[in-house]
């Protein structure tokens, strides 16, 4: 198995449908994401996925610029921790979709 030793995470409608092969896991994603949020004082408020993925405050960031697929399943993990809630609109490709950080 591909994932087997490595970071990649499998994902979409059909089980393997995407394989991300990835340089840092999935938790070291949502702790970098989690820390620049936290650091800049925006828990308690909502950003738009593309505001986290394109937005000009994020130049620079490590997850500047991630697949949106991704970044939402960096954010979903983070909502199981209690720290963010994903609000997803009605756009299957989440460009409508907001989270909210605590």
């Amino acid at each position: 198995e591909l994932s087997s030793g490595i970071n990649a995470e499998y994902g979409g409608v059909l089980e393997g449908e995407r394989c991300f092969v990835l340089w840092r896991s999935v938790a070291e994603w949502g702790s970098l994401l989690y820390s620049w949020v936290t650091d800049r004082g925006l828990t308690g408020t909502v950003l738009t996925l593309f505001e986290l993925q394109s937005g000009d405050d994020t130049e620079g960031q490590p997850f500047h610029g991630m697949d949106v697929w991704l970044l939402q399943y960096v954010i979903s993990l983070l909502g199981k921790e209690g720290k963010a809630e994903l609000m997803m609109g009605e756009n299957a490709d989440f460009s409508d979709a907001g989270v909210k950080f605590y």
